[in-house]
């Protein structure tokens, strides 16, 4: 592995590489909706303890884990490539994967253009990339920036590694910048209530996705001809 910054595997070390499994299941949903074909190669691009996998095995015929750490709870049969994804130059041939998949990584790193990038390079023309991130336009996180003047995933208990809040706007202009294109929103449907663990009734987070919804993704494909 090569030599990498120490403060960058504390941070890696500290998220514990375990997303919320719900989003997972949910990125699942939203590939069926976009009608993504089924089969080839997924790079979990920021793969922590490999949780993606577990929901879109159905989907895609293998999978290779990218990450700056390969944390012992990822599965020993599964493919993995140790990366700092703060530098661009993932050890993986251009134009290989069928999907290559960031979730919640953006935030991690200082340079989420150049992450994006990275995800455009490593798909084949007519592949798909997705991004998901904290949502900070849900009702919860704006008040909570008017109140703490910080979104609500970027406190101060966790700004050792969430470091980069991403508008969906943002996103979507880093992903078109990449050469991407046909871009679909998606939300996650859960989402806390303000100050507080409890969660907004599943009904209302069909109602009104964008506003309550913690956390968001957009899917985008590498045209054809690209």
């Amino acid at each position: 592995m090569p030599q990498v910054d120490a403060q960058a595997v504390e941070r890696a070390e500290l998220t514990r590489g375990i997303s919320d499994a719900r989003g997972y299941f949910r990125l699942a949903e939203a590939l069926r909706e976009a009608g993504v074909p089924r089969g080839g190669l997924l790079l979990d691009v920021g793969c922590g303890t490999g949780g993606l996998w577990e929901a879109l095995s159905g989907h895609f015929d293998r999978c290779i884990g990218v990450d700056l750490v390969r944390y012992r709870e990822y599965p020993a049969e599964r493919e993995f490539v140790a990366h700092d994804l703060q530098t661009p130059g993932i050890p993986l041939p251009d134009g290989q994967a069928d999907a290559a998949i960031a979730c919640q990584v953006t935030p991690c790193v200082e340079n989420p253009r150049l992450l994006i990038r990275e995800l455009a390079r490593l798909v084949k023309p007519g592949g798909i990339v997705v991004v998901t991130n904290p949502n900070p336009e849900s009702f919860s996180s704006l008040l909570m920036l008017l109140v703490k003047r910080r979104y609500r995933a970027f406190q101060d208990a966790t700004d050792s590694f969430m470091i980069s809040p991403m508008l969906e706007c943002d996103t979507a202009r880093a992903l078109r910048a990449a050469g991407l294109t046909d871009l679909r929103t998606f939300f996650s449907l859960v989402g806390k209530l303000p100050f507080s663990n409890a969660t907004f009734p599943a009904g209302l987070a069909r109602l009104a996705p964008r506003w309550v919804s913690d956390h968001y993704g957009i899917i985008a494909r590498k045209p054809a001809g690209g």
